[in-house]
C-alpha cells in the first residue's frame, strides 16, 4: 500500500506539465473598441517624435528621427506588414489553430493568423532555427515551448521593422520572446524584443484579447464582410509623382515635426532622445530639473568570425546557394548538367567541387559565370571548368577578362566568352538565363544574373548582406554606381505578397534577399550617401563628417568593425567619391 502510495503521486507530477497545457486555440479580439487605451497604436498610429517610454539608443533613435512617412510612399515598401514584433500591438484580431503531425497526431505546431494576413507558424516539434544564411521575414521564424500552462514563443530571421508605426525601428538582428497565458476568456500576450543595433535594453510590453464567439472579420476591420470568401492581395500602386528611386528621409537636424511636438506637449526637445531612461518613474525628476539624459552610441559590433566549412542552401527547384568558398556560389542543376555563377577562391575550390557534385549527383559543369574578377569570385575557374571531356565555357562581362589579365591571376589563361554590351542570354536546362552589365557600380566589371524561370537574381558584391558596399573609383566605381546597381536590382524583382517572398537575391556575401531586403540596403546606401554630400557640400572636412556619425544607425548591422572594411573605410569612399575625388 506505501509503494502504491508513493507511486501514485510521482505519476501525477510527471504528467502535470502535459495536463497544465491549456488551449489557445479560438479567436481573440482585443476588448473595446480598437483595443481601448492603445487607440492611437491601432489606428492612424503614434505622432512623430513619441519615442518617450521605448529603450532607443543613439542608433535608434538616428533612424526615428530621419523617418519619413512618405516612406510607405515607395512601391517597394506599399505592401509592408506589421511586423512580428508589432502584430499583437496593431488594430487586429488573433486566430490561434493547430497542426497536426499526419501520423502521431501530436501538435506538430500553432498557428497565429493575424492583421492583414501576416500569419505566423509557431513549430512545437523541437526543430532548430535555420542558418543565418536564411531568408529572413516579417512573421520570422518561431518555435514554441510549453513552461506550464505558459506557452513561450522564440522568433529569430526577422526583417527590419518597426515597435511602433512612427518609425521606431527593429533592425534584422533582434530577437523577440513572447508569453502567451489564458485567464479563463482572457489571453494576456507579453513580448520580449532584443536587438543588439537599436536597443540599449530589452523592450517589454503586454497586450490583451478576450475569446469571441461571433466570426471575426478577416483583415481586421469591422467593416469586412463575414458572409462569404475574402480574397486580399496588396500591389503597390503610383502613389507620388516623385522619381521612381526617391527614398523619403530627414536629414539629421532638419525634422521639425520633433520640435512641434515637444512644443505640442510642453516638453523640453531633449526629452523625445533620452531612450530607455524614460521607461522608469523616477524621470520625471529629470524633465522638472531640466537634467538632460543623453543616450549613447552603441559599441561597434565585430564581424562574425569567419565560416570556414560550406554549407549548401536550396533557393528554388533548380537553384543552390553555397556559403564559405569566399564570394557566394550560385549552382544552378538540371537535365543539362550544372551552371554556376562565381567559383569562390582557389584554395577553397577542390571542398567547393566535392560539395557541387553531392548536391547535383555529379553532373558535368558545363558554365560558368562570373559577376566580377575578384579572387573570391573566380578563384576557382581553373579547376572547377577543368570537366572529363571539356571545358566548362566561362561567361562574363569583357572587363573582366582585362582585369584578370592585368592582375596575371590564374583565371586569365582560360578562354572567357566575354560580351561588351548591356547583357547577354544563354538558355539552359529550361530557363532564360540573363547576364546584366552594371556600370559603375563596384567597378568596371559589375554583372548581375536573373534566373528568369526561378525567379532568382545572383547581385555580385552590389549587395553584401554583412558589410556596406565597397567600389573602386580607381576601377570606375562609384557610390551612384552601386545605387543605380541597387535600383536596377528592385526593377527586377517582385513581392509575392504583403512585400516580401517572390523574386529570391543572393548577394556577394551574406544571407539570403528578397525584394524588401534589397530596397532596405537600397534605403541605406541612399539616405548615408545623402547625409555625407550634405556635409560635404557645407564645407566639412572627412574628420568632420565622421565625428557627425553618418553611419551610426546602420553601424550595427553593416559596420563590419575589425576588417579591412569598416564604417571608417566606407564613410571615406563614399567622401571622397561625392567630391569628385579619384
Amino acid at each position: 500500500m506505501k509503494l502504491i502510495l508513493i507511486v501514485l503521486p510521482l505519476i501525477y507530477a510527471a504528467s502535470t506539465p502535459v495536463l497544465a497545457q491549456v488551449d489557445f486555440t479560438g479567436e481573440w479580439d482585443h476588448p473595446g473598441m480598437f483595443g481601448h487605451e492603445d487607440l492611437n497604436d491601432r489606428g492612424q498610429g503614434p505622432e512623430i517624435g513619441d519615442y518617450m517610454g521605448l529603450p532607443l539608443n543613439a542608433a535608434g533613435l538616428r533612424k526615428a528621427e530621419s523617418y519619413s512617412g512618405s516612406w510607405l510612399s515607395v512601391p517597394e515598401h506599399q505592401c509592408t506588414p506589421h511586423p512580428a514584433a508589432y502584430q499583437t500591438w496593431g488594430p487586429n484580431t488573433l486566430s490561434v489553430g493547430k497542426i497536426y503531425d499526419p501520423v502521431q497526431r501530436v501538435v506538430q505546431a500553432i498557428t497565429l493568423d493575424g492583421t492583414f494576413g501576416l500569419d505566423r507558424v509557431v513549430w512545437m516539434d523541437g526543430r532548430a532555427h535555420p542558418p543565418e544564411t536564411a531568408l529572413h521575414s516579417f512573421s520570422g521564424f518561431s518555435t514554441g515551448h510549453w513552461q506550464g500552462d505558459k506557452l513561450v514563443v522564440e522568433t529569430t530571421h526577422l526583417k527590419t521593422g518597426w515597435l511602433r508605426r512612427n518609425g521606431t525601428p527593429t533592425s534584422e538582428r533582434a530577437k523577440m520572446t513572447e508569453y502567451f497565458e489564458r485567464f479563463d476568456n482572457y489571453l494576456l500576450v507579453t513580448t520580449v524584443v532584443e536587438d543588439p543595433v537599436y536597443l540599449s535594453e530589452p523592450f517589454v510590453r503586454t497586450t490583451e484579447y478576450e475569446l469571441t464567439l461571433r466570426p471575426v472579420p478577416v483583415l481586421g476591420y469591422p467593416f469586412t464582410r463575414n458572409d462569404g470568401p475574402t480574397f486580399y492581395k496588396c500591389f503597390p500602386g503610383e502613389e507620388t509623382t516623385s522619381n521612381k528611386y526617391f527614398v523619403p528621409h530627414y536629414l539629421p537636424g532638419t525634422n521639425t515635426l520633433l520640435d512641434d511636438f515637444a512644443k505640442k506637449y510642453s516638453v523640453p526637445r531633449w526629452v523625445l532622445a533620452s531612450g530607455g531612461a524614460s521607461m522608469y518613474p523616477e524621470f520625471t525628476r529629470n524633465i522638472d530639473s531640466n537634467n538632460v539624459v543623453k543616450v549613447t552610441a552603441p559599441p561597434a559590433l565585430a564581424a562574425p568570425p569567419r565560416d570556414t566549412a560550406l554549407h549548401s542552401v536550396q533557393v528554388r527547384d533548380r537553384i543552390w546557394l553555397i556559403t564559405g568558398a569566399g564570394a557566394n556560389v550560385t549552382v544552378q542543376v538540371g537535365n543539362e548538367g550544372v551552371l554556376l555563377v562565381d567559383t569562390g577562391t582557389a584554395a577553397m575550390a577542390p571542398r567547393l567541387l566535392e560539395e557541387i557534385r553531392r548536391i547535383t549527383g555529379g553532373k558535368p559543369i558545363h558554365y560558368i559565370i562570373n559577376t566580377q574578377w575578384q579572387a573570391d569570385h573566380t578563384g576557382g575557374n581553373l579547376l572547377l571548368s577543368d570537366g572529363p571531356s571539356q571545358r566548362a565555357a566561362i561567361l562574363a562581362q569583357e572587363n573582366v577578362g582585362l582585369r584578370l589579365a592585368e592582375a596575371k591571376a590564374d583565371a586569365s589563361k582560360l578562354v572567357m566568352d566575354t560580351f561588351y554590351g548591356d547583357s547577354k542570354v544563354i538558355y539552359f536546362n529550361g530557363e532564360a538565363i540573363e547576364i546584366i552589365k552594371l556600370p559603375k557600380a563596384k567597378g568596371d566589371s559589375d554583372s548581375l544574373v536573373f534566373f528568369r524561370g526561378s525567379d532568382v537574381v545572383v547581385a555580385g558584391d552590389v549587395i553584401a548582406t554583412n558589410s556596406f558596399p565597397r567600389f573602386d573609383t580607381a576601377e570606375d566605381g562609384s557610390i551612384n554606381g552601386v545605387l543605380a546597381a541597387l535600383n536596377r536590382i528592385l526593377d527586377i524583382t517582385v513581392a509575392e505578397t504583403r512585400g516580401q517572398g517572390g523574386t529570391l537575391v543572393i548577394p556577394g556575401h551574406g544571407r539570403l534577399y528578397d525584394e524588401a531586403d534589397v530596397a532596405e540596403y537600397r534605403d541605406m546606401v541612399n539616405i548615408v550617401r545623402d547625409r555625407i554630400q550634405q556635409a560635404a557640400s557645407k564645407g566639412q572636412t572627412l574628420q568632420q563628417v565622421r565625428d557627425s556619425l553618418p553611419v551610426l544607425d546602420y553601424a550595427g548591422v553593416f559596420g563590419n568593425a575589425g576588417t579591412d572594411w569598416t564604417s571608417d573605410n566606407f564613410i571615406e569612399a563614399v567622401y571622397n567619391n561625392v567630391r569628385g575625388a579619384k
